[in-house]
């Protein structure tokens, strides 16, 4: 695995991003603050960052990609994360989603992919891994019939669902397989509402639902084995993407806490001339750097064609912990603590969704797992 420093042409290409991102998607993600996108709003954004090619940054040019690095990819989405706001889960799902149509036939990919890395359609992801104690009732099933797939879906949690054209979704086959089932909203007609419990209703979380959808053959993307390789590597992706979605919000208050640091006077001199804030400022930007350098060193290995599925969760959970130690740092260097605080980039709803992840405890057993060969999962 060779992990290196960004060049020059990535710092020139980071740059350039950040400066579009916050000129212009910052402004339309901030009219949605503390409440969903709308439909309008989220294709928008979509098709903004698209215009960079971010969705599609990794994906090969002969299928319409820029054929980047997916280091370089994690690069740029680390500067949406600073801008993005409430469009964060859906451009972040979309990366995931153009991955997997690589997967799929032809005639699917061929449908599906142009327009989601144009920012032309918004790809859902449902749930890639059941929640301990889930029913059976709660999965998605498929069974075959005349030639098509009747898939029924009930109260199944979709990632930016609310806004989605269409969901990749983890189904259990009645001969018992995995599968990894694309299902269209429109032509397919599954129901959508917001899913409340899975934390702050500016997410675009949504549960969905349909009785029997009919699903075309060659919409299965994978069964069986291969599926649930599928279903791990978009995992990895999900948790790489969300560990760097929390390393962009912690840059964005480091860098609000130095300013303030460096403005403000306390007893005639600068902040950053006491030895106790300069101690926190150092504490917090190494926070940043080591949650960027686990996120970028699982980009350099699924680069390098290598697993990292246990590293990518190491990740996520650091940097999500990570994000919420901070912001309470950050809030305290400014010396207000009353929930009224207010900052020029007011993310206070995104550091509570890095930091109340209810998946990052199963993510520390899962690794321990791994690590040792035994589960305390049961």
């Amino acid at each position: 695995m060779q992990f290196t420093t960004p060049s020059e042409e990535q710092r020139l290409a980071v740059e350039v991003f950040r400066a579009f991102a916050q000129r212009e998607i910052h402004p339309v993600a901030g009219k949605h603050r503390h409440r969903v996108m709308s439909w309008a709003a989220a294709h928008e954004v979509q098709q903004m960052v698209a215009e960079f090619g971010l969705p599609g940054a990794a994906i090969p040019k002969a299928l319409g990609g820029l054929g980047l690095s997916c280091g370089t990819q994690g690069l740029l989405f680390e500067q949406f994360a600073q801008a993005g706001g409430e469009a964060l889960p859906g451009v972040q799902d979309s990366i995931v989603v153009a991955r997997l149509l690589l997967a799929a036939a032809p005639a699917i990919r061929d449908r599906y992919l142009p327009d989601v890395i144009a920012g032309r359609k918004i790809g859902a992801l449902a749930a890639l891994e059941a929640a301990p104690g889930a029913s059976s009732q709660s999965r998605a099933q498929a069974r075959l019939e005349d030639g098509h797939w009747l898939v029924t879906a009930n109260e199944i949690r979709v990632s930016n669902g609310i806004n989605s054209d269409f969901v990749i979704c983890p189904v259990r086959t009645s001969a018992g397989q995995s599968a990894l089932v694309l299902v269209e909203r429109d032509a397919h007609r599954y129901e959508v509402r917001l899913d409340h419990a899975a934390g702050p209703a500016d997410t675009g979380t949504a549960e969905i639902f349909t009785a029997s959808a009919r699903v075309p053959p060659d919409h299965v993307l994978a069964q069986g084995d291969e599926a649930q390789r599928l279903l791990a590597a978009a995992r990895t992706q999900q948790w790489i993407h969300a560990g760097l979605g929390s390393v962009g919000l912690m840059q964005l208050a480091l860098e609000e806490s130095i300013a303030h640091a460096r403005a403000r006077e306390e007893f005639g001199r600068p902040m950053a001339a006491h030895r106790l804030v300069a101690a926190r400022i150092a504490e917090m930007a190494t926070r940043v750097e080591s949650a960027r350098l686990m996120c970028h060193r699982c980009l350099a290995m699924v680069d390098a064609g290598m697993d990292c599925e246990t590293e990518a969760g190491m990740a996520r959970w650091y940097a999500s912990e990570a994000a919420a130690s901070l912001h309470r740092q950050a809030r305290q260097l400014r010396g207000v603590d009353a929930p009224e605080w207010d900052a020029p980039h007011d993310h206070r709803e995104s550091f509570k969704r890095a930091g109340a992840d209810r998946a990052v405890e199963i993510q520390k057993l899962v690794a321990a797992r791994a690590l040792t060969g035994i589960s305390a999962l049961s």
